[in-house]
């Protein structure tokens, strides 16, 4: 039986706005991103808990918090052709194939405002 690990990120919230597209990746609030690792790989779900900064209440004001993030699959090889390289994932320490679900995410939601019940 292969042994499964547990780690939590908390990433700090940011503005980086930018008047040029190319560099304009907006406003996040602190997000936790909580994994599991494997042997190949983590399996990540995370969440913007909607702790802004303040610089950015007013432009966030009406915005639904907390906001659930993607459930998503981090592996160390690559198992199909569309799935794109992550350079240095900090999930699995290495670079990495990641696909996902936004529209999963949302069902861990509830379960993690109740606590895991």
């Amino acid at each position: 039986m292969h042994r499964v690990s547990r780690q939590k990120h908390i990433l700090e919230p940011y503005d980086r706005r930018n008047s040029d597209p190319n560099k304009d990746y907006g406003i996040c609030s602190e997000q936790i991103h909580y994994a599991y690792l494997g042997k190949a790989g983590a399996v990540t779900w995370s969440v913007m808990t909607g702790k802004f900064l303040p610089k950015n209440a007013e432009d966030v004001k009406n915005w639904e918090r907390p906001i659930a993030g993607a459930l998503d699959f981090h592996h160390k090889n690559k198992y199909c052709n569309y799935i794109t390289v992550h350079k240095n994932c900090m999930f699995v320490r290495c670079d990495c194939y990641c696909d996902g679900s936004a529209l999963a995410g949302l069902d861990v939601l509830p379960i993690w405002k109740s606590g895991g019940r």
